[in-house]
């Protein structure tokens, strides 16, 4: 279409409309605009803030009232937040944050340790929903709730003053600081015969648990991948549904080896694992629990907030009994089941009216009866399971030495007043105090204009590249490999340099580019220069090794070596060294045109302990005798070696370092060599007779390997150069022609022809020669043939032209 239009304009005429500019606006006006996806992740980190218990930095006591202030400072980083994989987007993007107060409170008021008769009731008193709009870094809220705790027998008033507020540093996340006052009034009427002491309705554990965040932000297609979260899961065969004991799960993750495997902690005796939060979606239908753990070692906490999958057995669905304890200071019966349904209710997450106590019942009409005269009785409270079958409650209820009169009742909120608030009635208010603008726009996404698309640099050389926008992006990232260097100097421009020869490249995006700008890089040599893998080297006494060479001039290059009991030799791209000698040494390359050097440090180490063979394969015929023959002999002692034949086919002895054999039958053999803690297998092929094949090489290097094939000979024109794994000939200078004999294992005997390359430059060019002078022959035949044929046809020609001419003469005349 672009194509189209180019044409259309070109053919007709538009005033003074420059071609460049025409073409770009053609260009700018198909251009497709970017794809743009939104993003709404959700997480449930069950991050557990337990900081107010620890933190408390006032208490005032009163007599019928204590007051609780806290500090907090927190901060939550984006791996605690599940959101590590969106940090380039943390400042564009939104935030709901949904915490449950969960906390277990202290219903005797007794410490730790001492005679405590209540249980401890934990469930959730509270919710907190905080959001922070897309670039907005801080919000201030308050928050006021109070309730009337009856199991404590106390009415409670909270009141938060937090910050939450974004932290877009190096390391970013999350940050909550501020305060939590707590005030805790004791209801005398109903406490009248209870003992209780100081710290009733006091918070024990637990605190506000971030159960679950949303976010919400845009980039271009594909650019953003979510990450799903992998969390442990304990299979156990205990309990996990409304009978669960909190307990007996804490020793099941304690010996599961698996998980501390999973934490990537070696598991030791002090190691303790704590349950600091439980949390089930219905404890009447599900059998999966969310854990929040900790982990210490004694004391000292190694790891918190580890949120684990609990799975037990099925849930029972079918009728069932649940024993429970409760002590009554109460004589009136109707406020002993208020605070029974409550206590039921909040342990096991239910609305009051689904439990029912049937008055009427044998059982619990004779249970009124009892409680009124005897010190102890059972009431049954029923609730009917989702499946439709009654789970039983049978509470033994068991009397104080007191009993309050039978016409008291718990205290009313008109009857309480809390001193912080001067209010007496249950609250639920939430206000945001101060929140901070939201900066800057939303995400624009734009190309990156940079002043070249390609570049061509010198190793070592250096060269600016300009990002002409580069103010204009969020955050520019770049990635390149090892062999190019880049310095930033800000976020328009780059100093490239390039390191290794070849080609690379260097990317450059950010969040806000339309497209991922990629700059193709060619590193090209220096005009001379040369590398070396590495200047130092260690090798085994009697065997090659090698270092890699890099340069763009090997001619120039030269291995100056001082040491008689090094071999070093300059092969194309590799320094190859061999010594028979123990020691430290040095060699140096050095080049004629740049006058650099470098110095190999070489380090020549025993291998005495190692039999070493002077061939890796035998390949022979039926009946024949050969030799096999250990080169370092003399250093092996002699009472430790072993030799073992795997065939009575095959014939073996040994004299020192000789091993003589000789096969039988046509088969594949072994030799098997014990030395010390060395094992060696030696493999023989033996053929009935070896075929004859001959080949001719017209490379400079011919290379065998010597586990495939066995060197029988070779002749004086022929350089042999003896690698640990090959075989490498050439010929000897001024030779032209050398022979090699070798077996194969399929039993080939293949004598090779070794020519060198001036040979069969001589060989092409004869060959050239004599084919020129055969098409030269056959061209001056043709040429004579065509003189031949011409010679009678000129003439012919030539006759009647004199012939026309004549008779036009003779008319003129007349």
């Amino acid at each position: 279409m672009i194509k189209i239009l180019k044409l259309l304009f070109t053919i007709i005429p538009f005033g003074t409309i420059s071609s460049p500019i025409m073409e770009l606006n053609i260009k700018n006006l198909f251009k497709t605009s970017t794809e743009i996806e939104e993003h709404n992740l959700e997480k449930e980190p069950y991050y557990l803030l337990d900081d107010q218990k620890e933190n408390i930095s006032t208490i005032i006591r009163k007599n019928n009232s204590a007051i609780f202030k806290s500090k907090i400072n927190k901060f939550i980083s984006l791996e605690e937040l599940k959101l590590e994989h969106m940090q380039e987007f943390w400042f564009d993007s939104s935030l709901e944050l949904n915490f449950k107060n969960i906390v277990q409170r202290n219903s005797s008021g007794l410490q730790a340790g001492q005679n405590i008769k209540y249980e401890n009731l934990e469930f959730e008193s509270y919710k907190l929903n905080i959001n922070l709009d897309k670039r907005q870094e801080s919000k201030t809220i308050e928050k006021e709730y109070s309730y009337h705790d009856k199991w404590t027998d106390t009415f409670i008033y909270t009141k938060l003053n937090l910050e939450f507020k974004k932290v877009f540093e190096v390391k970013s996340g999350l940050v909550i600081s501020g305060t939590i006052e707590e005030e805790i009034l004791k209801d005398k009427i109903a406490l009248k015969n209870k003992k209780w002491g100081s710290n009733l309705g006091a918070i024990e554990s637990g605190g506000l648990l971030l159960t679950n965040l949303k976010t919400n932000f845009i980039s271009r297609k594909n650019y953003f991948q979510d990450k799903e979260e992998k969390y442990y899961t304990v299979l156990t065969d205990i309990n996990t549904d409304y009978r669960y004991s909190r307990e007996k799960l804490q020793k099941v993750l304690n010996s599961d080896d698996k998980f501390f495997k999973y934490l990537n902690i070696k598991k030791e005796a002090g190691h303790i694992i704590e349950i600091k939060s439980l949390n089930s979606s219905n404890l009447f239908q599900t059998n999966l629990m969310t854990g929040v753990v900790e982990l210490k070692n004694n004391s000292q906490i190694l790891k918190k907030n580890i949120k684990v999958f609990i799975k037990g057995l099925e849930v029972n669905t079918n009728y069932d009994n649940v024993d429970l304890n409760f002590e009554s200071s109460l004589k009136n019966i109707n406020e002993n089941h208020h605070k029974i349904k409550y206590f039921i209710s909040k342990k096991y997450n239910l609305a009051e009216n689904e439990i029912s106590f049937n008055i009427d019942s044998l059982n619990n009409s004779k249970a009124i009866k009892d409680f009124k005269l005897n010190k102890s009785t059972i009431f049954k409270y029923d609730y009917k399971k989702p499946s439709g079958k009654i789970l039983s409650f049978n509470v033994s209820i068991k009397h104080t030495n007191n009993k309050s009169d039978e016409n008291i009742e718990m205290s009313k909120w008109n009857e309480m007043k809390f001193e912080i608030t001067n209010k007496n009635y249950q609250l639920d208010n939430y206000s945001i105090i101060s929140e901070s603008n939201i900066q800057g726009n939303e995400l624009e996404f734009k190309e990156i204009l940079t002043s070249f698309e390609s570049i061509t640099l010198k190793r070592n050389e250096v060269k600016e590249l300009f990002i002409l926008n580069g103010d204009n992006f969020r955050k520019i990232n770049y990635k390149y490999n090892k062999n190019l260097n880049v310095q930033i100097e800000n976020k328009n421009i780059l100093k490239l340099k390039g390191l290794e020869i070849g080609k690379t490249f260097l990317e450059i995006d950010s969040i806000d580019a339309k497209n991922k700008k990629t700059i193709e890089i060619e590193i090209i040599p220096d005009d001379e220069y040369f590398e070396l893998e590495t200047n130092e080297i260690t090798i085994k006494k009697g065997e090659f090794d090698s270092i890699n060479l890099y340069s763009n001039s090997f001619e120039n290059l030269i291995i100056v070596n001082k040491n008689k009991n090094i071999i070093a030799i300059l092969e194309e791209d590799k320094i190859l060294i061999k010594s028979n000698e123990l020691g430290l040494f040095e060699i140096e390359v050095f080049s004629n045109i740049t006058k650099e050097s470098e110095i190999i440090k070489i380090e020549i180490i025993d291998n005495k302990n190692l039999v070493e063979l002077d061939k890796n394969i035998s390949l022979t015929e039926v009946n024949t005798l050969n030799t096999l023959n250990i080169i370092n002999f003399d250093e092996l002692n002699e009472n430790e070696l072993t030799i073992n034949s795997f065939s009575n086919d095959l014939l073996i002895t040994r004299e020192k370092e000789r091993i003589t054999f000789i096969s039988r039958a046509v088969g594949k053999f072994k030799i098997e060599l014990k030395y010390r803690n060395q094992i060696l297998i030696f493999e023989i092929y033996c053929f009935n007779k070896f075929t004859i094949k001959e080949i001719d090489n017209y490379d400079q290097n011919l290379i065998i390997n010597k586990n495939d094939y066995e060197l029988k000979s070779y002749d004086k024109n022929i350089n042999l150069l003896d690698l640990n794994g090959d075989y490498n000939f050439s010929l000897k200078e001024n030779y032209n022609i050398g022979i090699i004999e070798i077996v194969n294992k399929k039993g080939e005997y293949i004598n090779i022809r070794m020519h060198s390359n001036i040979s069969e430059e001589d060989n092409k060019e004869d060959k050239e020669d004599k084919e020129n002078n055969e098409k030269s022959k056959v061209n001056n035949n043709w040429t004579k043939i065509m003189a031949l044929c011409l010679i009678p046809l000129t003439f012919g020609v030539s006759l009647v032209i004199f012939l026309i001419l004549k008779k036009k003469l003779k008319k003129a005349s007349l």
